[in-house]
Formats: structure tokens, C-alpha cells, sequence
């Protein structure tokens, strides 16, 4: 019964997650053409996102242990469905708040008098960024983030440096830089970004927190 529901779970989290982390891929694809923008997103983007994406929902959400609740639980409908109302607003907010962060960074970027390949860095890395961190708060819907990297989650930190390494790459060898149509950004720029990308999902922590504090009452 345990396995079944951590199965379960852990299948309901990774779909979530693909839901979600589509969004802003999808939005990042339209929105700036649809406000005269240069194009962000091109094939290269998106073969690189999918590299992080299917081994994420093959392995990371795979590998997660359990929550401490699981046994606490009544049994499940079998008529539930996997998806409810609850979970596919919750994912798609998450997916809005990360395409509303990046698209802004974006326009920032742009009408600040930066040139097309820096907006598009700064959108790249942000994409990638937020994946990466949408991956770790999806892991769990009860334990914090903190908690989640203490879970020794092994395949979570090969992941998360595989892709990192890869981005670096991107962004800082020419031959790759050129093929994304990036150029390379400051280490002050991945502070912004990263704080940025930390505020669009920071609001989904706060649920977790009192969705736990109501568990205990």
C-alpha cells in the first residue's frame, strides 16, 4: 500500500510538473511576437529544456521517497482521477507566475537598450533556472525546499549539475553560444535572475507551509 501511493504520488507530481513547466515555454514562444518583440524561443531552446524535462519525470520524480503523511491518509477513490481542480490551478499558476517573471525580464532587458542576444540570455536563463527549481518544490507538496534537498534525492543533484554545467556551456563557449543565438551574461545578472525566479515560486513554499501547519492542528 505505501509503494502504491508513493507510485502514485510521485506520477501525479511528475505530470504536474510537465503541465507547469510548459507554460511559460508556450509563452515565451508567443507572447513576444504577439507584443513585436524579437523571438526568444528557438528549436535549440526548446531540445535543450526537453533534455532537463524527460529525465526529471524519468528519474528525479522517480527516485523521491514518500511523504511522512502517506499511511496517514484515508483510502483513495478509485474513481479520482489523477488530476483534480486543485492540483491543475496550482500547477498552472506555477506555470504563469514563472512565464510572467520571465517575459518581464525580458522586456526589462530589451527596452533598457540591450542588445537582442542579452534579452534572450536573460530569458534562456531564466527558463532554465525556474525548471530546475520547479522540479524541486514539485518533489514534494508537503516538505519544504530545504527539506527536499536533505532527502538525499541522488539523481535530483545530477540533474540539477548536468544541466548547469550544459548552461554554462551554452553561454560561455563560442561555438554553443552561437548556435543558441545567446552571448554571456555577468555574475551579477544570474544574482537578479535567480532572485527573480525564487520570488515566482516562493508563494507555493508559503502554501506548503500552511497546508502543513493545518495538518498538525
Amino acid at each position: 500500500v505505501r509503494l502504491g501511493r508513493r507510485i502514485f504520488d510521485n506520477l501525479k507530481r511528475a505530470m504536474g510538473y510537465i503541465l507547469a513547466v510548459h507554460v511559460p515555454i508556450a509563452g515565451m514562444s508567443l507572447l513576444p511576437l504577439v507584443f513585436d518583440f524579437p523571438v526568444v524561443i528557438l528549436p535549440a531552446h526548446i531540445a535543450f529544456l526537453e533534455l532537463i524535462i524527460d529525465p526529471a519525470c524519468s528519474t528525479v520524480f522517480e527516485s523521491e521517497r514518500e511523504d511522512w503523511e502517506i499511511m496517514k491518509r484515508p483510502p483513495r477513490n478509485l474513481h479520482q482521477p489523477i488530476f483534480n481542480q486543485k492540483t491543475v490551478v496550482i500547477n498552472l499558476l506555477q506555470g504563469l507566475g514563472i512565464l510572467l517573471t520571465t517575459f518581464a525580464l525580458f522586456i526589462f532587458v530589451i527596452t533598457s537598450g540591450k542588445s537582442e542576444l542579452e534579452a534572450r540570455s536573460f530569458a534562456f536563463v531564466s527558463l532554465v533556472l525556474a525548471n530546475l527549481l520547479l522540479i524541486v518544490v514539485n518533489l514534494s507538496w508537503s516538505k519544504n525546499i530545504f527539506q527536499i534537498f536533505l532527502s538525499a534525492n541522488k539523481i535530483l543533484f545530477i540533474v540539477i549539475a548536468g544541466a548547469l554545467l550544459c548552461l554554462f556551456a551554452v553561454l560561455y563557449i563560442p561555438f554553443f553560444s552561437s548556435l543558441f543565438h545567446v552571448t554571456p551574461l555577468h555574475v551579477n545578472d544570474f544574482f537578479f535572475i535567480g532572485l527573480a525566479v525564487i520570488i515566482s515560486l516562493s508563494w507555493f513554499e508559503v502554501l506548503k507551509l500552511l497546508r502543513n501547519r493545518a495538518v498538525h492542528l
